[in-house]
């Protein structure tokens, strides 16, 4: 049984690659419809005219979310970050999984330092749960690996490993500021999610051109 926050993060996730994809759509299709009158604006307006022009909080806004960075900057932190979550598959597959799990979860707890949102979480599903939970753990682990590394679905691979790094940052009690802990592979994963990263140099090319419509990639 899921609990609260558990809903409220999958719920954050999908609202993101939502908003995202659907912003993406509403770009592409301004990009393609020409616009005479903006050319004309431009071909007349004096170089350097718009350089004193005052800037308004809206238009700051505005051209900082509009700067475009070249997502091949994102591959890189992907492969290394794929390379991550795949040896921590790894572990869990080459070991006895549910006894060091539960042996964790257990230590973690026992510092007191877990958020209480996942206290309880962790006591009244996971623990009686572990055996499941552990191989679904290690199942998510690797998926998120491959899909990070290759860059096959690589959407849903980031938004998988920010569910699992904010249940372990949860269960752990990374601090938020300082960032640190589990929290930064959080939001390392972040950019990946809403940059597609897959797109350059991964599988994710060929998927976007065939199935252009579906968030996945």
């Amino acid at each position: 049984m899921l609990g609260l926050f558990e809903v409220l993060v999958i719920a954050f996730i999908l609202l993101v690659v939502i908003a995202t994809t659907r912003q993406a759509a509403r770009k592409s299709k301004a990009e393609a419809r020409p616009n005479p009158a903006a050319q004309s604006a431009i071909d007349v307006t004096p170089a350097g005219a718009g350089l004193f022009e005052p800037v308004t909080a809206t238009r700051f806004i505005k051209d900082s979310l509009s700067a475009r960075v070249p997502r091949v900057l994102l591959v890189v932190i992907r492969v290394v970050l794929g390379s991550f979550w795949l040896g921590s598959g790894w572990h869990w597959m080459t070991t006895a999984t549910t006894t060091e799990m539960a042996r964790r979860i257990n230590d973690l707890l026992a510092t007191g330092q877990s958020y209480g949102l996942i206290v309880g979480f962790a006591q009244e599903t996971v623990l009686p749960w572990i055996g499941t939970v552990a191989f679904l753990v290690t199942v998510a682990e690797l998926l998120v690996g491959l899909s990070l590394t290759f860059g096959a679905a690589t959407r849903l691979g980031a938004a998988l490993g920010m569910y699992l790094a904010f249940n372990y940052a949860c269960l752990a009690g990374d601090p938020l500021l300082p960032v640190g802990g589990h929290w930064l592979t959080f939001f390392y994963l972040l950019p990946i999610l809403l940059g597609a990263a897959g797109r350059s140099f991964g599988a994710d090319y060929w998927l976007h051109r065939r199935y252009p419509r579906l968030p996945l990639w």
